[in-house]
């Protein structure tokens, strides 16, 4: 990387992650490649919608999930159920399997219509990621209306400490 004439990151908080290794600021280019593109959600307001707390990704340690869950157990959290949303890989299987298990929590598996499974839900997102190159699952949840419970690397630089969220 000290020979590149340019670097091309695609998130702020990525650039920021050379910075602070040591490579030289003027070398950046940022061109985001995720952001506010998921058009407000229109939909009918279904009353009685179910309130739950959702996290879609491929789950795995990278993705955060063990961080989730088990901040999920330590709160307790009975009467609003959490919905693991997506593949789940064999190393997370494992930690499930060993550190669980985690109640009032529903693995879901992979859904193809999420618009369809978000719409009939009051929901809270949760995104714990350690490592993104341009989340996808912010924006399409904030889309939706949804507060989201994210890590500085799962914001995809939409939220602003202290002015959208935290």
């Amino acid at each position: 990387l000290k020979y590149a004439d340019k670097i091309v990151t695609i998130s702020e908080v990525s650039r920021q992650t050379y910075i602070n290794a040591g490579y030289p600021l003027e070398k950046f280019e940022l061109i985001p490649l995720t952001g506010t593109d998921f058009p407000i959600q229109q939909y009918q307001t279904i009353e009685g919608r179910e309130k739950a707390f959702i996290t879609t990704s491929f789950h795995s340690f990278i993705k955060g999930t063990h961080r989730l869950l088990l901040s999920w157990k330590k709160a307790n959290i009975q009467d609003i159920p959490l919905y693991v949303i997506g593949t789940i890989c064999e190393d997370m299987k494992e930690f499930i399997e060993k550190y669980g298990p985690f109640d009032n929590v529903i693995y879901v598996g992979h859904q193809s219509n999420l618009p369809e499974w978000y719409s009939a839900r009051d929901a809270v997102g949760a995104l714990l990621s350690l490592s993104e190159g341009a989340v996808r699952v912010t924006p399409e949840m904030m889309s939706f209306g949804f507060p989201m419970i994210v890590s500085p690397d799962a914001t995809c630089d939409l939220i602003k400490e202290g002015i959208n969220g935290f």
